[in-house]
């Protein structure tokens, strides 16, 4: 008597075939949506879904994540946005370019990018205000200020996770910049090939620092990097600037220095100078 058999392996094959496909379209529908969002209009707070292209407010959640572009629409040249978080004191989103002469200002509260943010063009800043949360004003993986662009500080902290390239823009201000990880690796968090300068307010104090053993590289790799701390103001408080270099060089110093009358230089590590300008 013949008996009738389940053909095993196909049946296996079919199940292994299902579950294979079933975590594929899981782990699609799992992925997050990546929205490119640009400033659509001139003057305007962040938290206004209209002032974005398209109408909806850039911070990452619910399945959406967002690539954000100020100043590259032509009707948001030389636009001023106004840091209003969507939500509570924060937003976050995944990359930033600044450019067309726009400004965005953290005004009190926090934004983080967990990937690449950029400032290009002239006139183009990121203006970074302390938060009123107490913590970091403005957060991001890597940055890079580029063709005469700013990073503005107002007494604010910016932490840069990986690296902070000054290439031909600069750095204004006074507040605390935080460069760099806290891996057990000695990199450079800081390069500076244009400038550094401090001021702005009364008594100003700017301090450079790197997370765990990493480095500053305060010339840059043009070797020509300038920090000027020097200022001529009647008004001896605005005359008076403080830069701290909180964290080792990654090489000898060969750019310019620049010191005031008034003012004070206080690197916090041994350092070496070869070939740099001092001027006091």
């Amino acid at each position: 008597m013949n008996r009738f058999r389940l053909p095993v392996l196909p049946l296996r094959a079919s199940i292994f075939q299902f579950i294979a496909l079933s975590l594929f379209l899981l782990a699609g529908a799992s992925r997050a949506q990546l929205v490119n969002s640009e400033w659509n209009t001139g003057k305007g707070d962040w938290n206004i879904a209209t002032n974005w292209f398209p109408n909806d407010v850039p911070d990452n959640g619910g399945g959406l994540t967002y690539d954000v572009e100020i100043g590259n629409r032509p009707v948001a040249a030389n636009a001023t946005v106004t840091l209003v978080p969507e939500d509570g004191t924060s937003d976050t989103i995944t990359s930033l370019t600044v450019s067309g002469g726009a400004d965005l200002q953290t005004n009190g509260s926090s934004l983080f990018v967990t990937g690449q943010t950029t400032i290009s063009g002239i006139g183009s800043s990121i203006f970074v205000e302390p938060a009123t949360s107490g913590g970091t004003a403005f957060n991001t993986d890597n940055l890079d200020i580029n063709a005469s662009s700013a990073l503005q500080m107002a007494g604010g902290t910016v932490d840069v996770d990986v690296l902070l390239e000054v290439n031909s823009g600069s750095i204004t201000g006074h507040g605390l910049i935080i460069t760099g990880d806290a891996d057990a690796v000695a990199e450079t968090g800081l390069e500076n090939s244009a400038n550094i300068f401090v001021g702005n307010a009364a008594n100003a104090l700017l301090t450079l620092q790197a997370n765990g053993i990493d480095l500053l590289d305060l010339d840059g790799t043009s070797e020509t990097g300038i920090l000027d701390v020097s200022n001529v103001n009647a008004n001896s408080g605005f005359d008076t600037l403080t830069l701290v270099v909180d964290a080792p060089l990654s090489d000898a110093f060969s750019g310019t220095l620049q010191i005031g009358q008034r003012d004070t230089v206080t690197f916090n590590d041994d350092f070496t100078m070869e070939g740099a300008d001092v001027q006091f």
